[in-house]
């Protein structure tokens, strides 16, 4: 008791406070006012007591920044027509407590710009504000900061998977042992909850001016300055600081951006904070510059009726988040039937976007829209190409976690005909239904392969009609799969997967110069499909089901000019090994004693053959065409020479990519030159220099390996300068 009262009297000494006011006297001489029953207004200069029981309907406590010591004592709220609204108090209890807010019953609060302080020397289980079977209405918590509670807020119900009724944003949860907790009565013990839509919530240290004296005034660097959410208060700078007492400070921490808008979003007041929808209305444009940090509240989009231009660059991106600390997400960016085809989205980073009408990220319902040079990580479909479409889609990387693997990041509606180019895609896939589009020089990467990953890499449906050129199916248990539709396919690698190709019901393939090197089946026709595959290499290297070729239930498979690795009747097969460089290392290049070369067809003329092979070479040396995806390069080939004696400055795509421990980067010099290659993190830091001297002209390999350098998982570029030459190149590091 004494330890309390010594409380007591610091606070009345510290603050300058004479003698304390009973809360409870306050709330039974308050009056109507407006929507409220009782209207409790208070003073900063006195030092409020106690709590009370509400026994009206509707209750407003406006703090001012008043302390109120509960001293043990509770606020009690029950019935589903109370209601309470606090905004602008301090509370403490300089006594033991259990509980400082109980609403029970379908009683609901409101509960802005508060500050909750557990006082160290009060020890024990308490809780902040108890919710008990409040299921009916929707309780507010925004702006507050809770201090030292073991649960800041504490939700039960014993009503069976009932949703939590609490809108929580923008506060700051410090020295709790929980934040949100939950029981369901049937869930075993309470749980952690994820507050929703949980925007701009913070865990630090609030940084009150003298906790000891009770001055909740926050210091100049405190995190809670400016970062609350505009309730309709009156606040100093860009927003609402959090807790009771508004600062005199400001510390700029984001533009914060809504509504209608046109012009330009650019780096000098990054980062943005959207904390509505953004609508970019027909005829206007919006253009958001290189180096832009765009932080989205859950669920908030982009709504685009005039043009968006977004343009970022290599080493600067532009780059969208969700603006939470939990695993929320924002919306997405919708293109309209009457938006300008001359939208381009470019070196951007798009992370932890959803979908604003359930299809994607990324949604397409105009003519077209250029997408290149982004990085998606989202967890599910980053772009939707409306009925339609004409989207350009090219060197994007989309990158999935591997415990949540066949999202399919591109999904391609009735008669859109997008054209897919040069993309990497990582435990992810590409949907078509009904679609007609062109998807080349894709590297389609799958995973770590399992045969429990039950998922396509590329799924054709309901009359699909699409053309694959020199794509890399790699690392899945399935690649292509062709379900009432046409595939025609030219180039293509395929391997390290369980199937390769399934035609099923009706479906129509051709598959020419295409290399296959799998685990079980090769090419699989079922349900009165036909296939014709010409000039490709087929090898089934698994011990246990499965051949080269396969069909059933009136299908049928022309096979012609190809090498096997199991008998099928067909024309001019080879039954011998292509003796690859290295199949086991993944080069899938045919040797110099190949039988594949000059195995081909002689006539292509009715194939419509891509004039180039699956790594950009001239298709047909000698007249005659090679079998599977490349064509052998003679060593006195005018090619070759220049490979010897380059003539230009030029950089390649690092081998492995992704890589795990090294990977080698190439690079030639057409004369002496002082050189610099550097590795670059994706937000443009330099991280590494791998070279920095003069070099001869010729050829260079450099291994880059990890143990050399302090590298994380993640998109790396790697940039070569050399005489007026620069180059860059973007690899992943995979751990």
């Amino acid at each position: 008791m004494r330890k309390f009262l010594y409380i007591s009297l610091i606070i009345f000494f510290f603050c300058g406070i004479g003698r304390p006011t009973s809360l409870q006297k306050m709330y039974d001489n308050a009056h109507p006012n407006g929507i409220y029953d009782k209207l409790i207004i208070l003073s900063q200069d006195v030092i409020y007591t106690g709590g009370f029981i509400q026994n009206v309907s509707k209750v407003c406590i406006q703090g001012n920044g008043a302390i109120i010591d509960l001293q043990g004592e509770k606020l009690e709220i029950d019935g589903s027509t109370n209601e309470i609204k606090i905004d602008h108090c301090i509370f403490i209890s300089t006594k033991l407590y259990d509980t400082y807010i109980l609403l029970t019953n379908d009683a609901s609060g409101h509960f802005f710009n508060n500050t909750f302080y557990s006082v160290d020397l009060i020890i024990g289980s308490n809780q902040c504000i108890v919710f008990k079977e409040c299921n009916a209405d929707t309780s507010f918590i925004y702006n507050n900061i809770f201090v030292n509670f073991s649960t800041a807020i504490y939700y039960y119900t014993l009503k069976f998977l009932s949703p939590i009724m609490l809108d929580i944003s923008n506060n700051d949860i410090w020295g709790c042992e929980n934040g949100y907790l939950y029981w369901g009565g049937w869930t075993g013990f309470p749980r952690s909850f994820m507050p929703y839509p949980g925007n701009d919530e913070i865990i630090k240290d609030p940084l009150f001016v003298d906790t000891v004296s009770f001055d909740f005034r926050l210091k100049p660097t405190s995190p809670c300055i400016d970062k609350g959410m505009d309730v309709g208060d009156s606040f100093i700078s860009y927003a609402p600081d959090l807790g009771a007492k508004e600062s005199d400070h400001s510390n700029f921490i984001g533009t914060r951006i809504s509504g209608t808008m046109s012009g330009d979003l650019s780096v000098d007041k990054s980062p943005y904070i959207i904390t509505d929808d953004i609508i970019v209305p027909a005829g206007e444009r919006l253009f958001i510059h290189s180096g832009t940090v765009l932080k989205i509240n859950t669920n908030k989009s982009f709504l685009i009726h005039g043009e968006l231009t977004l343009l970022g660059e290599e080493l600067d991106s532009v780059q969208f988040l969700n603006n939470s600390i939990y695993e929320t997400r924002w919306g997405g960016i919708v293109f309209y039937p009457q938006s300008s085809r001359n939208s381009i989205i470019s070196f951007s980073s798009i992370k932890n976007g959803s979908s604003p009408n359930g299809k994607g990220v990324i949604e397409i319902s105009n003519d077209s829209v250029t997408i290149n040079n982004n990085l998606f990580t989202n967890m599910g479909t980053s772009i939707f190409c409306e009925n339609n479409t004409h989207p350009k889609i090219f060197n994007n990387v989309f990158l999935e976690n591997s415990s949540f693997t066949g999202g399919r990041v591109i999904y391609c509606k009735t008669n859109s005909h997008p054209l897919i180019e040069s993309n990497t895609l990582y435990c992810s896939s590409i949907y078509s239904d009904s679609a007609k589009p062109i998807i080349k020089r894709n590297r389609f990467m799958g995973q770590t392969y399992s045969i429990g990953q039950q998922y396509w890499l590329l799924t054709l449906r309901n009359n699909s009609d699409v053309k694959l050129e020199a794509n890399l199916f790699k690392n899945n248990s399935f690649a292509v799969l062709v379900d009432s539709s046409k595939c025609s396919s030219y180039n293509d690698l395929i391997t390290n997967c369980s199937q390769a190709y399934g035609f099923h019901n009706n479906s129509i393939g051709h598959i020419y110069n295409s290399t296959i090197y799998v685990e079980n089946a090769g090419v699989t026709c079922t349900g009165s499909s036909t296939v014709d595959i010409i000039n490709s290499v087929v090898l089934r290297v698994g011990s246990s089901w499965g051949t080269a070729l396969r069909k059933f239930d009136n299908s049928m498979i022309y096979s012609k000019y190809c090498v096997l690795s199991d008998f099928f009747d067909g024309e001019n097969h080879i039954y011998k090994d292509p003796l690859f460089v290295n199949s086991i290392g993944g080069d899938f290049h045919i040797s110099s004693e190949s039988p594949c070369i000059d195995a081909g067809t002689i006539d292509t003329t009715d194939f419509n053959l891509p004039t180039t092979d699956y790594e950009n070479n001239p298709r047909i040396n000698n007249g005659i065409i090679d079998i599977g995806c490349y064509e052998f390069i003679k060593p006195n080939s005018v090619e070759n020479q220049k490979r010897d004696f380059p003539n230009i400055y030029s950089l390649a795509q690092n081998f492995p990519n992704p890589f795990n421990p090294s990977t080698t980067i190439s690079y030639q010099l057409p004369a002496t030159s002082f050189v610099t290659l550097k590795i670059f993190d994706i937000l443009g830091n330099e991280v590494a220099i791998l070279v920095n001297e003069e070099k001869e002209e010729g050829s260079y390999n450099y291994q880059l390996g990890i143990k050399n350098y302090n590298l994380s998982s993640g998109i790396y570029f790697y940039q070569l300068r050399a005489g007026d030459f620069v180059g860059t190149k973007k690899m992943l590091l995979m751990k």
